[in-house]
């Protein structure tokens, strides 16, 4: 706890590689080419006399996550029906940024496995972010140009998209959108 940012990052890395969570896709349910990605809660089960030290483990370990721009939320304590001891859970964010953040800056350290498996959706989600930031772009300039005059048609025409697809620009104009699933 007393070491430097990038001492405790390095001991979380470790230590997620031994018992920690990851980052995994599923395929979803009725979806042919459709994935849905997680990060797999850290956990301890935990006997009733040493819960409480698990909790502020795990809240020092959030705390350092978060400094490295990963974001986690609350530790949180749930019975086991298959056990008698209750189980800590630091449940880290399914969100793309935070995924992406917990893999460039934290990463795992003595888990090939998880490395491996955790850097297939790291690539996938940077890959996935680039092509939003160019749907971004794309549909900022159609807009702008379109103000500017020139015809929705003709915009299509020249981006290779359809008129349905075009209007669709102009009736998102100005609300934050998430990544089209189809990425």
């Amino acid at each position: 706890k007393n070491g430097t940012l990038m001492i405790q990052r390095e001991f979380i890395a470790g230590f997620q590689g031994g018992d920690g969570g990851s980052p995994c896709y599923m395929k979803r349910k009725g979806k042919k080419n459709a994935y849905n990605f997680t990060f797999g809660d850290t956990s301890r089960h935990k006997c009733p006399e040493h819960v409480q030290s698990q909790v502020e483990f795990f809240e020092w370990m959030a705390l350092v996550l978060e400094k490295l721009h990963v974001v986690t939320h609350q530790v949180r304590v749930s019975k086991d029906k298959n056990s008698p001891n209750p189980i800590v859970l630091l449940p880290i964010s399914n969100s793309m940024e935070s995924i992406i953040s917990y893999m460039e800056n934290v990463g795992y350290r003595y888990a090939d496995t998880k490395r491996k498996r955790g850097e297939s959706v790291y690539y996938y989600m940077r890959y996935k972010r680039f092509q939003w930031k160019k749907q971004i772009a794309l549909k900022e300039e159609i807009i702008q140009r379109n103000n500017d005059g020139e015809s929705p048609t003709a915009l299509a025409k020249e981006f290779g998209l359809t008129s349905r697809q075009v209007h669709g620009m102009f009736e998102q104009a100005g609300k934050e959108t998430f990544p089209s699933r189809t990425l």
